[in-house]
């Protein structure tokens, strides 16, 4: 059994989000299994490998409750690489996966991707294939044929969002993804016409 202490001068932890000062977790096969009040009273049991981060501050994993791995705002363009080869969008979104699991997000909920980058990102995050956050996905975000969302794919009609919420759902996707936000300066009937009709919602 792996066993790790993680020391530091503060913890922010437990439901309150506690700072804890001279504090440490106790890690047992890759699981917090006890957060220490007090470290430099604690016996630590042989075997232990103890890591200490000294005035460093140890916070829970932040949640990214929106994200599009492969849709990267620190490049120049970004928006035209979604329009990229399905090869390189998955090179981009394995670095930002990597990218987001340093900067402290160890959960991402990734709202639309090409070629079911997310979904496959997913399996091998999971297999321990690739490093990153723990990915809660929606494979092929939908978007009516002129509506809003750059990263969905354009749908015409009921039938469309049905044949794509079927291919996502036998994916193996957690949830299903439409783009709903109003178009800038659409009268009320464009933007009837661009977000869709009641059937079409249903559908999807």
């Amino acid at each position: 059994m792996e066993r790790y202490i993680i020391k530091a001068n503060k913890i922010i932890a437990r439901d309150q989000l506690e700072v804890m000062e001279n504090s440490g977790l106790l890690i047992e096969n890759g699981k917090i299994q006890k957060i220490y009040d007090n470290i430099s009273q604690v016996e630590i049991p042989e075997q232990t490998n103890v890591i200490d981060y000294g005035d460093k501050v140890i916070i829970p994993g932040m949640i990214d409750c929106h994200n599009h791995l492969a849709l990267d705002a620190r490049l120049e363009n970004h928006l035209v690489k979604m329009e990229d080869c399905e090869a390189e969008q998955t090179i981009r979104a394995i670095k930002t996966m990597k990218d987001d699991l340093a900067a402290g997000v160890t959960t991402s909920r990734c709202l639309g991707d090409r070629f079911y980058i997310d979904v496959t990102c997913k399996k091998a995050q999971k297999e321990g294939r690739i490093a990153g956050p723990k990915l809660v996905v929606s494979g092929i975000g939908m978007r009516s044929s002129h509506g809003h969302g750059y990263v969905g794919m354009p749908h015409c009609g009921a039938e469309d969002f049905r044949r794509t919420s079927r291919e996502n759902i036998a994916r193996g996707v957690d949830f299903l993804k439409v783009f709903m936000t109003k178009v800038i300066n659409a009268t009320p009937f464009i933007y009837h016409f661009l977000i869709g009709n009641c059937e079409t919602l249903k559908a999807a």
